[in-house]
């Protein structure tokens, strides 16, 4: 049986930087966001099965199309069939197109292998959503820096700006998302392979390798990704307001212990 793998996460928390580096090795698969509605609009219509009126927002398969049989043949590449997955998109196919993405694969629970990428500052998780909600850049490859690989949708982008409720919302998103993947991960016996955006994002190839090894994928090449960094001083700049805001406006003292120590306060 192939190798078989799902990716889980949570928006802008390294998922894609982890994705693009192991697919870069031989045998290690290609993870891609196969429920993610825009990708799921664009595959729908390669493989003729989108409805009239169907959307990068919302998507619509044609009556009778079987989306998850095109996607698990669509999922095997560079010799594993891989996937990246992130909470809100479970919840919404399920809702939507009334189909399990954990049905992609053909192992189920501790079966399949599980990888899990979070990021341990929740502030600056929230300013990087915000960001790249406005600007509708969630990512750029160095070969093709204008182009958005993840078939993004919505209004036009525009620069930038502070959005306290944004970030306070999104906080309440990440600890939603975050206890789902654990509920999901508990409720089925699975220990998942854990993989921390700081140690990611401070050695790509390590973490990678280290992942390759859970895997029992061997390899003689050093993994690499040619996704850009999008972080600037501009992140710096509202994570620091943000944390300053929280404080003044006494959120902070309601947040539990675990979750004021990742955003960084006292």
């Amino acid at each position: 049986m192939v190798l078989e793998y799902i990716v889980c996460a949570n928006p802008r928390s390294g998922s894609s930087l982890l994705c693009s580096t192991l697919a870069s090795v031989p045998g290690a698969g290609a993870p891609r966001e196969v429920f993610f509605r825009g990708s799921v609009h664009v595959n729908l219509t390669a493989w003729g099965g989108a409805a009239p009126g169907s959307t990068r927002q919302q998507p619509k398969p044609s009556a009778g199309f079987d989306y998850l049989r095109h996607a698990r043949q669509f999922a095997v590449q560079n010799g594993a069939r891989a996937a990246k997955v992130h909470w809100d998109q479970v919840s919404w196919c399920r809702e939507r197109l009334g189909i399990d993405p954990f049905e992609l694969f053909e192992r189920r629970g501790p079966e399949l292998m599980h990888i899990y990428v979070w990021r341990d500052d929740m502030v600056a998780q929230a300013v990087s959503a915000m960001i790249a909600e406005a600007t509708r850049i969630y990512h750029r490859r160095t070969s093709e820096p204008t182009v958005d690989i993840e078939n993004s949708a919505g209004p036009a982008s525009k620069p930038p700006e502070y959005e306290f409720s944004f970030l306070v919302n999104y906080l309440g998103v990440i600890q939603e998302d975050e206890k789902s993947w654990r509920r999901y991960f508990d409720e089925r016996g699975i220990a998942p392979y854990l993989v921390r955006y700081e140690d990611l994002a401070a050695d790509p190839a390590g973490a990678a390798t280290e992942a390759l090894a859970y895997l029992r994928v061997r390899h003689t090449v050093v993994p690499n990704s040619d996704l850009e960094v999008l972080r600037t001083s501009l992140n710096k700049e509202f994570a620091e307001r943000f944390r300053t805001e929280l404080v003044g406006s006494g959120i902070a003292a309601g947040l539990p212990p675990e979750v004021r120590k990742r955003c960084g306060l006292r």
